[in-house]
């Protein structure tokens, strides 16, 4: 996991940034505190890198 960190470290670190910069100008706009839709786009990218991970694990798996 080390490695995949290393080759992918710019990539996670600008698509996070830019992931929570679009969720906080999104819910900036409403009046009230609450968990919206929008809260959501940081979580997804998160799990986007994870599944990217697992998948490429796995690619390294079964090559011959």
């Amino acid at each position: 996991m080390t490695k995949f960190i290393k080759t992918n470290k710019k990539m996670i670190i600008i698509s996070l940034t830019i992931s929570i910069a679009i969720s906080y100008f999104l819910g900036y706009s409403r009046t009230y505190p609450t968990f919206g839709g929008e809260d959501l786009i940081p979580i997804a990218t998160i799990f986007y890198w994870l599944f990217k991970f697992i998948d490429e694990k796995e690619n390294e798996k079964w090559k011959f």
